[in-house]
């Protein structure tokens, strides 16, 4: 909290893009001051030039959090160009006119490729194949953080690794989990199940990018919690048990592409900030359970 406390002395003139979205909506619970957002979902869309200038003058932002990005492989295969346009034509619109505005954007941990084991900031980001909805997603979030390092030396550039938590928004293998699990079906799992994954609970991603802001960072950090790695099979297990249903698990050919490990390294971020994730993953998982079961009754 004394990161808050200390940050919103700084900025009080907040405009975040995807501001309808999971992330975006739990970083706008805790800010103090003015607060406008764009997104898509209301007709906002950050690759309308004339949109972005305007809301930037009239605004006057003294930070951008930049989180408008197609994310989800099904909507990448939908829609690759828009993918495309948004993550890297919206960044350079507002680049172009953010003024003296702090630039924070959000990469994503898929910049390490398919073996994300706890690669470090400087490590090389493997691009994959062209036409794979997954490498498409990948790599223009690669080539927004060229575009942002090599124009703004200021900017903050944080890639996210396996975020959950309450009112989590889309899909992702928790939010689906448990959907379904809740509804009594089954869960459907890609592959083998032996995917790792270490999950962070949005607040304490919330309060590293605070520690970030506070510390006055700038550049590329990796966000997460590399406290507890798990399969995806555990994780939907744990899920079941957590629900208090029948659900079974089936399993399903993986798709084209997938991360077979995704641990983050946050030793860059520890070093900056002193920030360590402080809540421990089963007890938040069991609390985004009965949330959602609570949240459909």
């Amino acid at each position: 909290m004394e990161h808050l406390k200390n940050m919103q002395k700084t900025y009080t003139r907040y405009l975040i893009t995807g501001g309808e979205g999971f992330i975006a909506s739990n970083l706008r619970k805790r800010l103090q001051g003015e607060v406008i957002t764009l997104d898509i979902k209301s007709g906002q869309d950050v690759r309308d030039e004339k949109l972005v200038k305007k809301t930037i003058k009239e605004f006057k932002p003294d930070i951008i959090l930049s989180l408008a990005a197609t994310a989800g492989i099904d909507r990448v295969e939908k829609d690759p160009i828009g993918c495309i346009e948004t993550n890297i034509l919206g960044v350079r619109n507002l680049l172009k006119y953010k003024g003296n505005a702090k630039f924070v954007h959000w990469s994503t941990s898929e910049a390490y490729g398919e073996q994300a084991d706890r690669n470090t900031e400087e490590d090389v980001t493997h691009v994959g194949s062209a036409g794979s909805p997954r490498w498409t997603y990948q790599a223009s979030k690669v080539c927004a953080d060229h575009l942002i390092v090599n124009t703004d030396k200021n900017a903050l550039v944080v890639r996210p690794f396996n975020i959950f938590g309450l009112e989590q928004r889309g899909h992702g293998a928790i939010a689906d989990f448990t959907n379904w699990a809740l509804k009594g079906q089954d869960l459907k799992i890609y592959g083998d199940g032996k995917q790792i994954r270490s999950w962070c609970i949005v607040d304490d991603f919330v309060d590293a990018v605070f520690a970030l802001l506070e510390s006055d960072c700038s550049g590329i950090y990796n966000v997460g919690s590399p406290d507890f790695p798990q399969t995806i099979t555990e994780t939907a297990e744990e899920i079941i048990k957590y629900s208090g249903t029948a659900s079974k698990l089936y399993f399903v050919p993986k798709r084209e592409v997938d991360v077979y490990y995704r641990v983050p390294n946050i030793s860059k971020l520890t070093r900056d900030t002193n920030w360590t994730p402080k809540r421990d993953f089963h007890e938040e998982l069991k609390k985004t359970v009965d949330f959602c079961r609570d949240a459909s009754v």
